[in-house]
């Protein structure tokens, strides 16, 4: 199943969406999902832990999960703060540091 992901901001709309995300999500078992960002033109760090939520529950369900056509300037920035790193895609050094770094609280 492919879900289209625009850009990603903190606010209502964009928790909505995320909410659609897990709803349309909601009845995968042992199945694939990807994650297709390529409207993505905005990405703000605090709104990809709403969406790890989503991707964890589906990986608990056993799910496969990829994000897809990811634009090259969200790439980077979710590069240099790690949260591509659990979808296994590579990081990038945060030469300037000045990113927060997504952590997985437990």
């Amino acid at each position: 199943m492919q879900v289209n992901v625009g850009s990603i901001k903190s606010n209502l709309d964009e928790f909505d969406c995320i909410a659609d995300i897990a709803r349309k999500t909601d009845a995968l078992f042992v199945d694939s999902n990807e994650l297709n960002l390529s409207s993505c033109r905005f990405s703000e760090a605090n709104i990809t832990a709403p969406l790890y939520t989503v991707k964890a529950r589906l990986r608990d369900e056993l799910n496969d999960v990829l994000i897809i056509n990811i634009p090259p300037g969200v790439s980077t920035i979710r590069k240099k703060n790690k949260f591509l790193t659990v979808f296994k895609l590579l990081e990038l050094d945060d030469t300037n540091q000045t990113i927060l770094l997504f952590k997985i609280f437990k």
